[in-house]
């Protein structure tokens, strides 16, 4: 928190909230709607996790968890020329395991 200065007077704690963002091919988008039953969604998926794992700069394999995943909606981002067509997922989850040992 600032006050009428430049420094900070204080800090300040609240709620915490992770955000998740995805975007498909729509091949890939298909693909899932594929597996469901007849007549239901993408959306009505129920919660998952996402596993990601990535090297950082030191060469480390990180790992990282995306707890309770649900598809929300989607939205289409297309420009002239393109040769594919990206879904990009609305998605919400709980929260994030940062680090997790492997």
């Amino acid at each position: 928190m600032y006050g009428a200065g430049k420094y900070p007077i204080g800090r300040g704690s609240g709620n915490y909230t992770a955000e998740v963002s995805a975007t498909f091919y729509k091949e890939e988008y298909d693909a899932i709607q594929a597996v469901l039953p007849t007549g239901k969604r993408i959306q009505d998926i129920e919660p998952f996790d996402v596993i990601v794992m990535y090297e950082d700069q030191s060469g480390a394999i990180k790992k990282d968890i995306v707890r309770n995943v649900e598809f929300t909606g989607r939205g289409v981002e297309a420009s002239q020329n393109d040769k594919t067509l990206a879904y990009e997922a609305e998605l919400v989850c709980s929260h994030i395991d940062w680090n997790v040992v492997i």
